[in-house]
């Protein structure tokens, strides 16, 4: 069975997520090469983490008004 059958569940605090979205940006953008897929998944994971981020900017945003 592949880790592609597993699935993981964690909580993340809007500085976290920031955090991880600054380092998977920057791994994406400094991806030294490889299998391709290791830098689709990196894309896959920073767009994931880009649509947290803006979740938590705009409930942010929800709850000062």
């Amino acid at each position: 069975m592949g880790f592609e059958k597993h699935e993981v569940t964690m909580k993340f605090n809007g500085r976290a997520v920031k955090l991880l979205l600054d380092l998977l940006i920057d791994a994406h953008k400094d991806w030294s090469g490889g299998h391709p897929m290791e830098q689709e998944d990196l894309r896959i994971l920073k767009n994931g983490f880009f649509r947290a981020y803006m979740d938590c900017v705009f409930t942010m945003e929800k709850d000062d008004k």
